[in-house]
């Protein structure tokens, strides 16, 4: 390479190195205003959302007013096949935070020609329609679509736009059925096993089993099969703890809805828990029929709800308690 060629190189080089630089703050200027998060929904606050309807799994999220004695304390109802049943709050709060709060970062496209690309057309999208009562009782409806790969964004778009936007991913909330935001604790959550003292199995037959907690000394603790024809019978506490925590712990899968629940056997159960608290509670359990879906019914008697639970589930109630009779 001569000397001549060599320094025009060089020229060439520096002016496209320039170009670059003086072009870097415009690229720079675009990408941020991609990047850059802004706030899609302001028309709708977390405070004034009343009802979320999920269109695709036709089940609605209902706020109500439960009043304490001093304050007023606000509750969600999951509202499916025209019947309401108490919601998990803190679930509904923390979806409706981010519903409320949901950034925008870009335009994907502006034609309804784009929609089945990103999965926001009416055949794939997911729909959800979120009412307010900010101003009367206003209404917006939003198609979400697919997911970006590797990132934790999604497309959507408003049903009152053509336009698809690149919005926070929300299909973890998006995609859940209404047992996830459904309050499905049989009993209290507060409830240990030290709050435990005794405890009453009564089975088709009416064969009635009892058990009774007694503390000998300190820290001392053991559990007694009572008889009325034999003295006391000693139980291995660690069985007899397990069937205890899986008890107090048990959830459901869903609500039993009116339909479900004329084959439910609750009025006339499999078996009957009973167990009493140190604050004098007395919780009673009715078990009934198993559906065809490895569910069975339950009907806790502090309760009007009845609850479908997974078959498996109960088992880890009742293997114990076989074992501690050898059932």
């Amino acid at each position: 390479m001569t000397y001549r060629n060599k320094m025009m190189w060089l020229s060439a080089l520096a002016l496209l190195l320039l170009g670059i630089y003086s072009l870097g703050p415009l690229l720079t200027s675009y990408d941020s205003r991609r990047l850059n998060p802004h706030p899609w929904l302001q028309n709708v606050d977390a405070g004034s959302i009343s009802k979320i309807e999920f269109i695709n799994q036709e089940f609605s999220l209902i706020r109500s007013e439960a009043k304490g004695e001093n304050t007023q304390q606000q509750a969600w109802s999951v509202a499916f096949e025209s019947e309401k049943f108490p919601a998990d709050s803190k679930k509904v709060e923390a979806f409706i935070d981010r519903l409320a709060y949901l950034a925008y970062y870009s335009e994907a496209a502006a034609s309804p020609d784009s929609w089945g690309k990103f999965s926001v057309d009416d055949r794939n999208g997911l729909k959800l329609k979120i009412f307010s009562n900010m101003d009367g009782e206003s209404q917006e409806t939003i198609v979400f679509g697919d997911s970006l790969k590797g990132s934790d964004r999604q497309y959507a778009r408003k049903i009152s736009s053509d336009s698809v936007y690149v919005v926070d991913d929300l299909r973890r909330y998006l995609e859940r059925e209404s047992g996830y935001w459904s309050d499905l604790a049989i009993f209290p959550e507060m409830l240990s096993i030290q709050d435990v003292i005794a405890l009453e199995f009564i089975t088709k037959e009416d064969e009635q089993f009892r058990f009774r907690r007694l503390e000998e000394g300190l820290n001392q603790i053991k559990w007694s099969l009572i008889s009325e024809e034999e003295d006391p019978k000693a139980v291995d506490l660690e069985v007899m703890n397990r069937h205890i925590r899986n008890l107090i712990e048990l959830r459901g899968e869903k609500y039993a809805t009116s339909d479900e629940r004329s084959n439910s056997g609750i009025t006339d159960p499999h078996a009957i828990i009973s167990f009493e608290t140190t604050t004098g509670n007395i919780y009673r359990l009715r078990i009934g029929n198993k559906n065809n879906r490895q569910q069975v019914y339950v009907s806790p008697r502090h309760s009007q709800y009845t609850y479908l639970i997974s078959e498996w589930r109960l088992n880890t109630v009742l293997h114990p308690l076989q074992e501690l009779l050898q059932l």
